[in-house]
């Protein structure tokens, strides 16, 4: 019977809208032309520490030799401010949210995000949703680190049999925690699923349920 499931966030349960691009818009700040040189920082230096807004684009800034300011920080900030906006749930998130919790499922969260996130899941009204979360920020290692899914193991004092992984990407959510025995499902919404090897794939969040009617005996 499985008790838990692990939910990816992005793509998963939540995208970001397109008409915010909060990493181009501080990439212009700073005269950035290439949005990757933010974004591979921000995997290397933020992704697995805990670190504040200030604190991190403190750091960004001295990797490129830009000398921190005050006005320069508060402005990277409200830009970064905007990330939440731009946040959306997917129509089926909160309906199977609910339908879990009614069937007695624990719920959690395990995604490669900053500290960040945490104002996010609050804008969302998605924060008090799962029993457990884990962001790589705390952990201090990123997906697809088996390790990572075992601190969830452990937090959810359960066994990987006991448990479901959903996520959008094989690689990255899914065939770490296939390797240590949970069982996976990949959530392909509007494109073609990977050729992949997870247990299941879906287009639904909704269709998690037939799926749990296979393990009740």
């Amino acid at each position: 019977m499985k008790k838990a499931i692990i939910f990816d966030l992005w793509h998963t349960l939540a995208y970001r809208e397109e008409t915010i691009d909060t990493r181009q818009e501080v990439c212009d700040l700073l005269g950035l032309k290439d949005k990757s040189v933010l974004k591979d920082f921000m995997a290397n230096n933020w992704y697995c520490n805990n670190l504040t807004e200030e604190e991190f684009f403190t750091l960004f800034l001295k990797s490129l030799g830009i000398t921190t300011d005050e006005k320069l920080l508060n402005q990277l900030q409200q830009i970064w401010d905007k990330d939440k906006l731009q946040s959306k749930l997917y129509p089926d998130t909160i309906e199977i949210l609910n339908k879990l919790k009614q069937k007695k499922i624990k719920l959690s969260l395990l995604s490669n995000a900053t500290p960040s996130t945490y104002k996010i899941l609050e804008f969302l009204g998605i924060n008090d949703k799962f029993d457990s979360i884990i962001l790589s920020c705390d952990a201090g290692i990123k997906k697809p680190n088996e390790q990572i899914f075992l601190m969830m193991l452990n937090k959810l004092n359960l066994s990987p049999k006991e448990v479901i992984m959903i996520g959008d990407k094989f690689s990255v959510d899914l065939e770490p925690a296939q390797k240590l025995g949970i069982t996976t499902i990949l959530i392909a919404r509007d494109k073609e699923p990977e050729d992949c090897k997870a247990n299941y794939t879906i287009k639904d969040l909704n269709e998690i349920l037939p799926i749990l009617i296979d393990y009740e005996s």
